[in-house]
């Protein structure tokens, strides 16, 4: 028949045409009808109503070509046309059409030149370019629509090209180019790439990688998309960028891979879990500035009324807005679904290291709860906060009131604070140790800090449990408990209460150890009060010589360098020994006074120094 074809004169007209030709690879069978042939020159032939009908070699029809007008080639075996045409699979679940077509009944291929459509549905598992039994392409949220202005067919994959767009209900995809692939010579569907100029975009999402070297990965079914090539995004006010993204658009899961970048503008509440210092909170322009965040990796889910939502940043994960500073090797942030955007709930996160400024904490265990703002840090906590650095068990920061709470095996060094380590018996200032405003060291096994947040200046400082303060230089204090007050501007201290099994010692020109069961001290009256249960006890020298005092009450004039004792006083010095209703010992003047019921008793060489003075 081809030959009788081929030898017909021109203008020759055949009625219901049908050619065959066989695949290079002998993999399928083409068939070409039309329903008049007419010869034209050189073995052309001119096809009214073509069909083209591809079937594989085991007899199972996969494409279905059809045209208005065609023509074809006798010798190269190729079809043509300005015109229009359609193309489906033989189950109607892909529907391809266009302008302008060329193609070859042994490749079989096909290219189309210009205003391509296609409709593909979801499932994979279904769209193929063979016959499997299922539903017909129709409208619904299970069609994907294809638009383009070039489409090629050969064997084994199909392009895609030139102002790509990929609709469905999520959103759109656009590409300088989409590939797919097919699996074998049924036409089952491998996979989906688009390259060059990647843009995806849906309701909530907007993904764009203009690199030329951009491809991307396309799961019809999952609705999965895998972008590379540093694909950027955009969601809201948010934005990032990554090695890598993907993306579910159904369930808006994005998951990103290699050098991730994020920048949350300054109305985002993540920036709260690091600000954990309310006076640097409301200095400066920072709070204006955008919070920066990079990581390896970085998941996100969406949270929904019935699931908590999350973003997770895993591998060198750093948060940044202006001096502040979070570094940490996992975060996850957790979030609930509001009316209008989700809420931000918590924060998880380990091996973590906070700054703010000066400031900084460490921790291998990481909590924040963004409605309290209340900050948890365990495992080997540690932190530097105004000069004061410690480490305990457990740290707890409330960064809205700027508590500051530490618990268990709580070691610490407290800043300078002057009159802390003199605070019973200052020194005299032009004779004062170079020590006297190194750091303190601290024991104890609860500490509570709370920073001032009005127009006082006062800082409360609390230590509880076993407490003890010690200083390089000598002094010590330890007791059951100790509260402080210390000016937070001048770093004075305003005052101090300690309570049970008191003792400690100080230092300066005339050290002292004191034993007692509660001190106050007021620098605002500059009266040391230390109590006794039952006696206080006092220890010092005087010219080389010891004098020690016993009462139940003992009050020191910081400024005057005067002791008063009170309750049974007894005062023992190199001269002798005073009691009375009331003792007073002026150690600058070195004079004793006594008053009520009062006894002295004098040692023999006092008694003879006296005779010798009045001889």
């Amino acid at each position: 028949m081809n030959w009788a074809q081929s030898q017909a004169p021109i203008g020759t007209a055949i009625e219901n045409f049908r050619v065959s030709e066989k695949s290079l690879d002998n993999q399928r069978s083409t068939l070409l009808t039309g329903e008049t042939a007419l010869f034209l020159e050189g073995g052309i032939m001119s096809l009214s109503k073509p069909r083209l009908v591809t079937v594989t070699s085991e007899g199972k029809t996969s494409l279905v070509f059809n045209a208005s007008e065609c023509l074809y080639n006798q010798e190269t075996k190729t079809i043509s046309s300005p015109g229009q045409m359609s193309l489906s699979t033989a189950d109607g679940q892909m529907q391809l059409s266009g302008l302008g077509f060329s193609g070859s009944l042994v490749g079989p291929t096909l290219t189309i030149s210009t205003n391509v459509q296609a409709k593909l549905k979801k499932s994979l598992r279904d769209v193929s370019f063979r016959n499997v039994p299922g539903r017909v392409v129709g409208e619904g949220g299970d069609i994907i629509n294809i638009s383009a202005r070039e489409f090629e067919m050969m064997s084994g994959k199909a392009e895609f090209r030139n102002s790509v767009i990929v609709k469905d209900v999520e959103g759109d995809l656009r590409a300088d180019v989409i590939k797919i692939v097919m699996q074998n010579e049924d036409g089952l569907i491998e996979s989906i790439k688009a390259f060059g100029g990647i843009e995806v975009k849906s309701e909530k999402i907007s993904i764009t990688n203009e690199h030329v070297d951009s491809r991307a990965s396309y799961d019809l079914e999952s609705g999965s998309i895998l972008l590379k090539g540093s694909p950027s995004w955009r969601m809201g006010e948010r934005s990032g960028r990554a090695d890598s993204i993907m993306i579910n658009r159904e369930s808006m899961i994005i998951s990103a891979e290699g050098n991730v970048e994020m920048k949350v503008p300054s109305s985002g509440k993540e920036s709260d879990l690091f600000q954990f210092n309310p006076i640097l909170n409301s200095e400066g322009d920072s709070k204006s500035l955008s919070l920066n965040i990079s990581s390896s990796y970085f998941v996100y889910e969406p949270a929904r009324k019935e699931k908590k939502g999350y973003a997770r940043y895993i591998g060198s994960v750093q948060l940044k807005r202006g001096d502040t500073r979070l570094d940490c090797q996992y975060l996850n942030f957790i979030m609930s679904a509001g009316s209008n955007e989700e809420k931000l709930e918590a924060a998880r996160a380990t091996g973590v290291s906070l700054y703010q400024g000066d400031d900084w904490l460490n921790s291998n265990v990481f909590f924040y709860d963004f409605e309290q703002g209340r900050m948890l840090m365990e495992v080997n906590p540690n932190w530097n906060l105004g000069g004061q650095s410690g480490e305990a068990r457990k740290v707890e920061i409330n960064t809205k009131s700027g508590k500051f709470f530490a618990q268990g095996d709580v070691e610490m060094k407290l800043a300078k604070a002057r009159g802390v380590a003199g605070l019973l018996f200052p020194l005299n200032k032009r004779k004062a140790s170079s020590g006297d405003g190194s750091s303190i060291s601290v024991n104890c096994e609860f500490f509570e800090y709370i920073r001032s947040l009005d127009s006082s200046h006062v800082d409360s400082v609390k230590f509880y449990g076993g407490v003890s303060l010690a200083g390089k230089n000598g002094f010590n204090l330890k007791a059951n408990s100790i509260d402080m007050e210390i000016d937070s501007i001048k770093k004075d201290l305003n005052s101090i209460h300690a309570i049970g099994e008191l003792s400690g010692s100080t230092i300066g020109q005339n050290p002292m150890r004191f034993n007692g069961g509660q001190l106050n001290y007021e620098r605002n009256s500059n009266v040391v009060r230390l109590k006794g249960d039952p006696n206080v006890e006092i220890y010092t020298e005087q010219d080389g010589s010891q004098v020690v005092a016993f009462g139940s009450e003992a009050h020191y004039k910081t400024g005057e360098g005067r002791l008063s004792l009170l309750g049974n006083p007894l005062l023992k010095t190199p001269e002798g020994v005073l009691r009375g209703e009331k003792v007073v010992y002026d150690q600058k003047d070195k004079r004793l006074r006594a008053s009520g019921n009062w006894k002295m008793t004098l040692n023999a060489e006092s008694i003879r120094q006296i005779r010798n003075k009045s001889e």
